[in-house]
Order: structure tokens, then C-alpha cells, then sequence
């Protein structure tokens, strides 16, 4: 087997391509394979496959391909041009490559699995290219992938299930995403920047209206711009309010008490007093199931001798064992005696929280009846949050988009050979 036969072999390429020259340079450790069309009588236009003659030929170019017994390996070829009656002068397309892609499949493919399981750098440094030439191979595998999902939800074939979840991250300082999971498969489904309706709105919309037909629920936290969006494109039958977001709104209320509390000692120069509250913080954040010795004590000392703070602890309390009841019925008849008992206090973020919660009432008490919650977010959260240590940090929103996509995104993000099914593995 000669040269040209041999890496026409390990190069997969088949008539109309060929090999027709191959060019070994040791000193620079690069080989360069030179590709040619064989027949350049069947042409056929890329966009509608329509055949035609020869128009002319590209100028050549070259495409990096994996490397082979230790040397770079490039691929060189002037392309020819079919012209095509409805379309004009196309370059076809080959065998080997994307269009409008310097990279070969089998490469692109190899440098997908490097940046799922390694940090870019580190890929860079494997493949011997340039960090930006990995990122844009990963923003055209998340692009491939978007429209293999698109394509898969417009046929009603989606994996997308029924459940999902509506929560914001912050990737840069104030900068934040709107994020849309899928509860059941724990992946991103939709991203859009910023946290408003609009971008709620935008994020569920890109899902498509056979998704949305057929969303049972929705959970999100108490951010009433998110609730505003899927009541808008879902519909309020199937919100569902977090019950960690419930319970961290009544233990923020109480900090903001005993904060108060804490000052007015303190105005009042009464160190003492403001150090046993300052000293109670966490204790009293504790349910009474994990206090222990010096928290028991600290949390009885607030609730015998600190007014305020005693009666935000009792509400919060109060309110936090509604997720156990047994039923959407206790529920809603525990929530609505702990609204009136909150509103009876004088303590003004109880009050506040009574109403935020006699708002969000029915899609509280739905969390009950659907046993549904907001943990697959949190948990989308903390992988997000992974993916951006891994990058160290984003510059730009469609850079921390792409990367979340390319990890969490669960999309088909491999090249496939042009008329095949089965996508390029390396």
C-alpha cells in the first residue's frame, strides 16, 4: 500500500474524494495530505443537491485533522464550485469537514470530549491549538445541538419532561441568567440574560408551544417577575412555589428582627444584651431537631428575654412545619391561621411575609399537592457554578452561555458525516 492509498484509508475518504499527493516534513513534524475530487462531472449543490456543472475552484485551503504517527496532520484541497441553476456558484461540500469549519470531524469531535473533562487550556495544550480556536469548535457544537433540539421539539420528539424549573444565576458581580431546567433529566433546558418577565418570558418561549402544551409544573421562588412569565406562558394552574424559598423568606424576616433588636440594645448601651443576641444568630436559624446543648440554651434566653426576636423565632417556627402535613387541605388551613397570626404581631417584615404569602398561596400549597420541588434547580445551580470555575469566569453572556450549554445542556453536540445519521466519534 502506498502513501496515498494509506492515508486515504485511515482518513475514511471515499470517491468522489481521493488522495493525491502527501507531503512529509519532519523538520516542522507536519504531514500534509492533499484531497482532490475525482470526478468533476457529478457535482452537486450543497443547499438543494441539484446537479451541475464545474464552475471553477475555490482557493485551497487547509483543515487540521488528528494527528497521525506523531505529526501534525493537515488537509489540503482547493474545493471545487458546482453552478447550480436555482442557487449559482456553490462550493461543494466535502466529506471531511463542517462547512466554513478548519477543523476535520474526527478532530472537532476529540476536542468536544477534551472540554467536557478537562479545563480549555489544558485541551488546548493536548490538541496544540489555540484556546480560541477550542472555543469556537464548543459555540458550534452547542449550535449544532440547539438546532438538532429545535428540530427534535417541532416533531414532538423531545426528551424535555413535563416538570420543570425557573431560577436565576449570577455569573459576573449583579449580572445574572434567567435559567430553565428540566426537573426529571437535571439539565439546562433554555437560558436568557438578565431576570426580568422579559427574559422569563423569552427563556420559556424558546422552549416551543409542544413543550409548553404539555408543562404539569413550574417551580420556581417567590421573584414575581419569573411568576408573571409563566403565568403569561403557561398558566397559573401550574405554578409551584418553593418550600425552601418560602421558609428562607420567614428566616430572613426574623434576621431583619433581630438585627433591629441587636441595634436597639446597642442604642441603648446595653452590650450585654445586644451580645447574647448577636450570639444567637444560627441557633435560632436551627430547627429545634438539630439544637444542641449551648443552641438550646441561646434559643430559650431569646425567647424568655428579647421580645421581638422570641416572637419572629415562634412565627418562624409556626410556619415552617407546613411541610409536613399530610395533606394540601392542612396545608392551606395551617398557612392561613399563620397569616392572620403574623399579621396580629407589630413586627413589620412578619407582616410583610404574611403578605407575600396570602399572594403566593395557591402555588405554596400546590408544592404540597404535587410533591414537587425546587432541588433540581439548586442542584443546576451548583453544576453551573462548577462550569464557571472550570472556565474562570466568562467575560460576556453568550460566552457563560455557551459554556453552560456545552456542560449541562444535554445536546447532541458531535459532528455527523454529511446524509448520516450516527454522529463522529473520536
Amino acid at each position: 500500500m502506498d502513501s496515498t492509498s494509506f492515508y486515504a484509508h485511515i482518513l475514511g475518504l471515499n470517491s468522489p474524494w481521493l488522495v493525491s499527493k502527501v507531503d512529509l516534513n519532519t523538520a516542522l513534524g507536519e504531514v500534509r495530505v492533499h484531497v482532490r475530487h475525482a470526478s468533476e462531472d457529478a457535482l452537486t449543490c450543497p443547499e438543494c443537491g441539484l446537479g451541475g456543472p464545474l464552475h471553477d475552484h475555490a482557493p485551497e485551503r487547509t483543515w487540521r485533522h488528528l494527528d497521525i504517527c506523531q505529526f501534525q496532520t493537515l488537509l489540503v484541497c482547493s474545493v471545487p464550485r458546482v453552478l447550480c441553476p436555482d442557487h449559482g456558484a456553490r462550493q461543494v461540500s466535502v466529506a471531511w469537514a463542517e462547512a466554513k469549519s478548519r477543523f476535520t470531524l474526527l478532530f472537532e469531535a476529540l476536542a468536544i470530549d477534551l472540554q467536557l473533562h478537562c479545563a480549555r487550556r489544558r485541551a488546548a495544550e493536548i490538541m496544540g491549538v489555540s484556546e480560541d480556536s477550542l472555543a469556537s469548535i464548543a459555540r458550534r457544537a452547542v449550535d449544532r445541538g440547539l438546532a438538532r433540539k429545535a428540530k427534535e421539539r417541532e416533531e414532538g420528539e423531545t426528551l424535555t419532561s413535563s416538570h420543570l424549573t425557573l431560577d436565576e444565576k449570577y455569573w459576573r458581580g449583579r449580572h445574572c441568567a434567567t435559567v430553565v431546567g428540566d426537573a426529571l433529566r437535571g439539565v439546562v433546558e433554555e437560558m436568557a440574560e438578565g431576570n426580568s418577565t422579559a427574559s422569563a418570558q423569552s427563556a420559556l418561549k424558546a422552549l416551543g408551544k409542544v413543550v409548553l402544551a404539555k408543562v404539569e409544573s413550574i417551580t420556581m421562588d417567590l421573584h414575581g417577575p419569573f411568576a408573571t412569565a409563566a403565568r403569561r406562558e403557561i398558566g397559573e394552574s401550574k405554578i409551584v412555589y418553593d418550600t425552601f424559598h418560602v421558609v428562607k423568606l420567614v428566616n430572613d424576616a426574623m434576621e431583619t428582627v433581630r438585627r433591629g433588636e441587636v441595634n436597639y440594645y446597642l442604642s441603648m448601651k446595653d452590650k450585654e444584651g445586644a451580645k447574647i443576641l448577636k450570639s444567637a444568630r444560627f441557633s435560632i436559624l436551627r430547627s429545634p431537631a438539630n439544637q444542641r446543648g449551648r443552641s438550646k440554651e441561646a434559643v430559650a434566653n431569646v425567647c424568655d428575654w428579647f421580645y421581638q426576636t422570641g416572637e419572629a423565632y415562634k412565627l418562624k417556627e409556626l410556619l415552617r412545619i407546613y411541610h409536613e402535613l399530610p395533606d394540601a387541605a392542612s396545608v392551606r388551613k395551617h398557612l392561613l391561621g399563620w397569616i392572620e397570626e403574623a399579621k396580629k404581631s407589630t413586627l413589620a417584615p412578619m407582616v410583610k411575609v404574611s403578605k407575600t404569602i396570602a399572594k403566593h398561596l395557591v402555588g405554596i400549597v400546590r408544592s404540597i399537592e404535587m410533591r414537587v420541588t425546587n432541588a433540581a434547580a439548586e442542584s443546576l445551580n451548583a453544576r453551573i457554578q462548577a462550569v464557571r470555575v472550570k472556565a474562570r469566569g466568562h467575560r460576556h453572556y453568550e460566552a457563560f452561555r455557551t459554556s453552560v450549554l456545552f456542560h449541562l445542556g444535554g445536546l447532541d453536540l458531535y459532528p455527523r458525516p454529511r446524509g448520516e445519521s450516527c454522529p463522529v466519534s473520536a
